[in-house]
């Protein structure tokens, strides 16, 4: 069975995280968000969050493609 993960970059956007969070409605698809905003402000989170959203900060912005690779 393969096994599936919603990875995505966040750099700051807050209400088009909320709202992609919100489309995904009563889904317990494991969604890994790789917070590069240098303030790191999903931490703590700021509202609520799905028990299976799953928050990784760094100092620095590390690029969508290294986001990305980060939930292989």
């Amino acid at each position: 069975m393969t096994s599936i993960q919603v990875v995505t970059p966040y750099l700051g956007v807050e209400w088009a995280l909320q709202d992609m969070l919100v489309s995904f409605g009563e889904s317990d698809i494991p969604v890994l968000i790789i917070d590069n905003s240098p303030d790191s402000d999903l931490t703590p989170r700021p509202w609520y969050m799905p028990p299976n959203v799953t928050i990784e900060t760094f100092p620095q912005n590390i690029g969508v493609s290294a986001s990305w690779n980060k939930g292989l």
